[in-house]
């Protein structure tokens, strides 16, 4: 692993510079922002826990020097010599050819503001510029690895595409993607939309149900026909390909949920429940769903309205909406 790729999680932005493709190759270059020279800075983040700045260099790697022929500067005997592992932080010092210590992860302290800067602790002035697009890492060259292992440990950077899929660095703006995964990922979600597209057109699938799945999915509410709700759980499910990486799996999910008795009953109370909002039946307020007629608030979330409409205690009140709507419908 030679090179690296720092890039921007894709994001719709007003002025539509998201979309903006490559002359050539006419591949989204996923911007954030217009202009040449616009960029993030990636630097050594103060971490509260520690009490240090997070440099991705405290992890224990295994030593390469750990025999009678290693080649070190006698300072790092100390930390190297019969040692099994030792912190990466000396590793890259000795591979870069630095003083021990050189990339220490110490705080800036109060009284660091009168050393002049080039006397400075390496982590309180280092900072590497992200592109806007793509950037890569070289990690030949040391200030490009020193970035990478910045990279891991900073929350706003996922380690990968799949891990920011997952929801495990929910602040990210940026993800680590090594030479070669791209299509690899491209390769999985082309999979996962095709496996979708199947489902959406499978026979189960009526249109009464296709019509469910879009309410259910709040893509529409009232009266929809089969071919526009069709098209609009088509869009959602493509949806999967400039970023939005949750679209394919909620549909995958929703169809798995539809294999089951429980699961119809929930889309079909949740379709429900889109067409009382629709008509004014339900209001939806600051997450609280209220029956205007008897000024009755059935949920103070989504999740708690629905089974509102799907507890066999509530069949009375179920009816009398039920009822309600059809009044609606006919003006």
């Amino acid at each position: 692993m030679t090179k690296v790729f720092i890039k921007p999680i894709p994001r719709d932005t007003a002025s539509k510079v998201s979309e903006f493709k490559n002359d050539t190759s006419k591949i989204k270059m996923n911007k954030t922002k217009i202009g040449r020279n616009t960029y993030d800075g990636l630097q050594a983040l103060y971490n509260s826990g520690t009490g240090r700045l997070s440099t991705g260099l405290d992890e224990y790697v295994e030593n390469p020097y750990n025999n009678e022929d290693s080649n070190y500067p006698p300072e790092f005997e100390k930390v190297v010599k019969g040692k099994d592992k030792i912190l990466r932080q000396h590793l890259l010092e000795i591979k870069h050819q630095k003083p021990i210590n050189f990339y220490s992860p110490m705080a800036p302290r109060k009284e660091d503001h009168k050393v002049p800067e080039h006397k400075m602790p390496f982590f309180h002035t280092f900072s590497f510029k992200l592109k806007d697009g793509a950037t890569v890492l070289d990690l030949n060259k040391p200030d490009d690895e020193i970035a990478y292992y910045i990279a891991l440990a900073s929350s706003k950077i996922a380690n990968s595409w799949k891990d920011y899929a997952n929801y495990k660095f929910p602040r990210a703006t940026h993800f680590i993607s090594l030479e070669g995964e791209d299509e690899s990922l491209k390769f999985e979600r082309s999979k996962q939309i095709d496996k979708a597209k199947g489902f959406l057109t499978s026979e189960d699938l009526t249109e009464e149900w296709v019509i469910k799945f879009a309410k259910y999915l709040e893509l529409s509410k009232g009266t929809v026909t089969y071919k526009v709700a069709y098209n609009l759980l088509s869009e959602f499910i493509e949806k999967s390909k400039t970023g939005k990486k949750d679209s394919v799996e909620k549909f995958i999910f929703l169809y798995k949920e539809f294999q089951t008795a429980p699961g119809k009953e929930k889309i079909t109370a949740a379709a429900l429940l889109e067409d009382l909002i629709y008509y004014r039946i339900i209001g939806v307020r600051q997450g609280t769903y209220t029956w205007f007629n008897k000024n009755m608030v059935i949920g103070n979330r989504r999740e708690e309205a629905i089974d509102f409409l799907i507890d066999p205690n509530k069949q009375p009140e179920q009816e009398e909406l039920t009822n309600e709507l059809k009044i609606k419908m006919k003006f």
